[in-house]
């Protein structure tokens, strides 16, 4: 067993008392009711639950060490909600364009809730995100490199982001318990982005000088695009398919995916979901200095 395994155990066998709902899915916002669970995921779903020390630990071993005297950059994606297929669809996308334009290949670090991945990536759970985040910090020069991490899920009004999966209530994260594990790693430099509705929550616990934070709403609004059969977020879509490819700069990528979510949520009827972005003044010279 790894040093990794040993301070971090996942402790797979405690996560099999789970909570089963039912209820109605909204279209587009909001966070949908569970559905109610395909017994035979849930045998498959229990089977990759035991094995997530495992899952957890291989993935971790690919991820590379940092280079000496180089600026890293390192990605950790999380698809939080596991009964709609376009949270899974963001990260594999996310992850992609940090690879190939972000110079992430290689250092780059995925957790899906999704009955199609969940025996070949490990699942996001409160386990998984810290001991995956304590991982990666690992390889990580602490003072020089770059954490990136990305969420995209449903979320409820200061409750944080949802973790889901057939029908199975995983619990949620919100900000101060993100905060401690971000805290716990020492990575200083951070660009954490929040897709989810009411995700503005985050704010408080995570804006700090060393950290961009972006959030696809404000605290006390939904965003949009969550349903199975959309490719990206209306967040998602704006950010990442069309600004950040095209300017490789988070901050004037975020100004203009802003003003388009805007646009088509006025054009659509819907409540502008107000995008945020904190700079702190450390992680704005640390972007710059990477050409970020």
């Amino acid at each position: 067993m790894s040093t990794q395994d040993e301070i971090f155990p996942i402790r797979a066998a405690g996560w099999l008392a789970l909570a089963f709902f039912t209820g109605f899915a909204s279209p587009v916002a909001a966070e949908p009711g569970l559905m109610d669970p395909n017994p035979r995921v849930q045998k498959l779903m229990e089977a990759a639950l035991e094995r997530q020390d495992e899952m957890v630990a291989d993935a971790l071993g690919k991820v590379a060490p940092q280079s000496p005297g180089t600026r890293d950059l390192y990605f950790v994606g999380i698809a939080g909600w596991g009964d709609q297929d376009v949270f899974r669809r963001e990260v594999h996308a996310v992850r992609a364009l940090f690879e190939k334009s972000f110079g992430a290949q290689g250092r780059a670090v995925s957790l899906v809730n999704h009955r199609q991945t969940m025996d070949q990536v490990p699942l996001a759970t409160h386990e998984t995100i810290e001991a995956t985040l304590m991982g990666v910090a690992q390889k990580m020069d602490l003072e020089e490199d770059l954490l990136v991490v990305f969420v995209t899920s449903h979320g409820a009004e200061w409750d944080g982001f949802s973790l889901v999966l057939n029908g199975n209530d995983l619990g949620s994260m919100q900000g101060p318990q993100l905060a401690r594990i971000l805290g716990a790693t020492r990575a200083k430099n951070r660009v954490v982005i929040v897709s989810s509705c009411f995700s503005g929550q985050f704010v408080p616990a995570l804006a700090e000088e060393h950290t961009l934070l972006i959030t696809a709403a404000a605290s006390d609004r939904t965003s949009f695009g969550c349903t199975s059969d959309a490719e990206w977020t209306y967040f998602g879509q704006a950010y990442f398919r069309d600004a950040l490819p095209k300017h490789r700069n988070f901050v004037r990528a975020f100004d203009e995916a802003k003003e388009a979510i805007t646009a088509r949520e006025a054009k659509e009827g819907f409540q502008p979901s107000v995008p945020q972005i904190r700079v702190g003044d450390d992680i704005r010279v640390v972007l710059n200095t990477m050409g970020f």
